[in-house]
């Protein structure tokens, strides 16, 4: 890519590793409480709750930025490099494949292949960023997939082919987001998410058109789903997009994984949903993978190559 992404992945070892790796792992935090705002819109489709969700995302956004720099942010949006549009594509295709083969395969199915995401990032965040991987990102990397798979059972049926293709899809899309933000000018990445919420509207309308419904299922869930847009979804995405800018690619879809082991919390906490011990020892495994990557980060990693 460009010298940028050079700079970038540079700054990752410098102070700010700690204060991105927080920023990640809080932005994590938030997206889970989502959860809520979900188990309460019970009368919407998944795609009519996408489409409110993102709307309420995208308001959110286009209102922060003219608040604080005075000027449209549509403009921004027309002024994006390429890797920060790339980014938003990535991001939105990531969403809407999300959704789509949580309908066509198992929870169990889409959270281990979603699992694959950072094996997928450090695949190509060598070739393509210059970030070689160390042996402890490869244990650490290994332990989270590990986790998954315990948490959903490790189960791929050969039936939901078509739903696991489309997670798969699904993960690349996330790592291709994480590795373009990383080459992205930082005074883009805010404008970048507008552009996701755009694209994911989009999409969410364009969904629910072809099936036949209308926008609002109901007046209640889609001012839930707007709610989890403006407030949580942004917030989420916003911190996310910061941390990126401090931490390596295959760092960062790592400690992503956190959200997977705070959802199942918040089901046992208020939700009275008693989680099996393959939940718990599969989050475990995740939180373990999470914190090793965080604290061995902040040194120089050595190079699986070179080892």
């Amino acid at each position: 890519m460009t010298q940028q992404i050079i700079s970038n992945s540079a700054r990752s070892r410098g102070g700010g590793y700690l204060r991105g790796c927080a920023l990640v792992l809080f932005g994590g935090l938030v997206l889970s409480v989502g959860v809520f705002c979900v188990r309460n819109a019970t009368l919407s489709n998944a795609w009519q709750y996408i489409f409110w969700r993102a709307l309420g995302f995208t308001a959110a956004l286009v209102a922060i930025a003219w608040l604080r720099d005075h000027r449209s942010p549509f403009r921004q949006l027309a002024g994006l490099g390429r890797w920060a549009w790339i980014a938003a594509l990535c991001m939105a295709l990531s969403q809407v494949t999300f959704i789509s083969s949580i309908k066509a395969a198992t929870f169990a199915e889409v959270f281990l292949i979603c699992s694959l995401a950072p094996v997928i990032t450090a695949a190509l965040a060598w070739p393509l960023l210059n970030e070689r991987i160390g042996w402890v990102t490869v244990v650490a990397v290994a332990l989270g997939i590990t986790g998954v798979a315990v948490m959903t059972g490790g189960e791929l049926h050969a039936t939901n082919v078509i739903g696991q293709l489309i997670a798969l899809i699904s993960a690349v899309a996330f790592a291709g987001y994480t590795l373009c933000t990383r080459g992205s000018r930082p005074q883009d990445l805010d404008a970048a998410l507008i552009g996701v919420g755009v694209l994911t509207a989009l999409a969410g309308a364009a969904a629910t058109s072809t099936m036949g419904l209308s926008l609002m299922a109901s007046p209640f869930d889609s001012v839930i789903a707007f709610g989890h847009g403006a407030l949580l979804l942004s917030a989420g995405l916003f911190l996310f997009g910061q941390g990126s800018r401090y931490v390596p690619a295959v760092t960062f879809t790592l400690l992503a994984q956190a959200e997977a082991v705070l959802s199942p919390l918040w089901g046992f906490l208020f939700f009275a949903e008693t989680p099996t011990e393959a939940t718990v020892l599969g989050g475990a495994l995740i939180l373990t993978a999470v914190l090793i990557q965080a604290l061995a980060g902040s040194a120089p990693a050595k190079s699986v190559s070179q080892a």
